[in-house]
């Protein structure tokens, strides 16, 4: 299930209401850490219900409390939002942008209640990169997730592929390749460079607590996208993967179990 977004600000509401205190750091593959950075979240209006719309802004801020206004471009975006429903069942991958004073604002609907963890994965100008983590409340029908049960290594299929999904020990790390596939079983020739790789993969770990967003760094076929990842610790994890195929972006969901090193 994806979210429905809207690609224009919502108007004409009363001011947002902070919620101030809410960001905490979360692992990110091959970055640093909070160092001193807070995300502040706020939505309008201030009770999100599902299904109906809401404006998300966020604000970060530095070790000195200023907003920040500045952030280095990576992988085409200055900020990579990751909205996902605490139960790891609704995922999506977003990009507000940021305005004169550091306030970064989309609009959306969340198709069903429940917590959300929201993610953003953003490198401030002179400093290492990082992920700060907040949650949103949202009223209305909830859903229990599905439960967590791992199958790959193994074959995932969606609405529109087939992916054969290894997973290799590398020198305390683990390699996830995906070998892509039509329905009808024949390799995918056309994959499309999608926010300046050949895909992205994001994995969390079932409590939330453990956030890893990966590139590719080899792929032997045209049909095949290889990720190097480093897992804090052992557990189990969801992870989504990202491919471009004629300008439409493919999500491939799984779930891994990670035993120790």
């Amino acid at each position: 299930m994806r979210f429905l977004v809207f690609l224009f600000f919502l108007l004409g509401m009363a001011g947002p209401v902070w919620s101030a205190g809410m960001g905490e750091s979360s692992t990110h593959a091959g970055h640093g850490h909070g160092a001193g950075y807070q995300l502040l979240l706020a939505t309008d209006p201030a009770t999100v219900e599902a299904g109906k719309p809401v404006r998300l802004d966020l604000v970060l801020k530095d070790d000195f409390g200023s907003a920040v206004t500045e952030l280095e471009v990576v992988h085409e975006k200055k900020l990579h939002l990751f909205v996902i429903r605490q139960g790891l069942d609704v995922f999506a991958h977003l990009h507000p942008e940021m305005d004169a004073a550091g306030v970064m604002s989309m609009g959306l609907v969340f198709p069903v209640g429940g917590t959300y963890l929201v993610y953003a994965d953003f490198k401030p100008q002179n400093a290492e990169g990082m992920t700060l983590m907040a949650k949103v409340q949202v009223a209305g029908d909830a859903p229990a997730a599905p439960p967590l049960q791992p199958h790959v290594p193994g074959r995932v299929q969606t609405a529109d592929l087939l992916a054969d999904i290894s997973v290799q020990k590398s020198y305390g790390r683990r390699q996830i390749g995906f070998t892509l596939s039509g329905l009808d079983g024949s390799p995918v020739a056309d994959l499309e460079p999608y926010l300046g790789a050949m895909g992205h993969l994001v994995v969390v770990s079932a409590d939330g607590h453990t956030f890893v967003h990966a590139h590719p760094v080899t792929g032997a076929k045209p049909s095949e996208v290889v990720f190097d990842v480093h897992f804090p610790g052992p557990g189990v994890y969801k992870g989504w993967g990202q491919f471009q195929r004629s300008g439409k972006v493919h999500e491939v969901g799984f779930v891994v179990d990670v035993s120790g090193n």
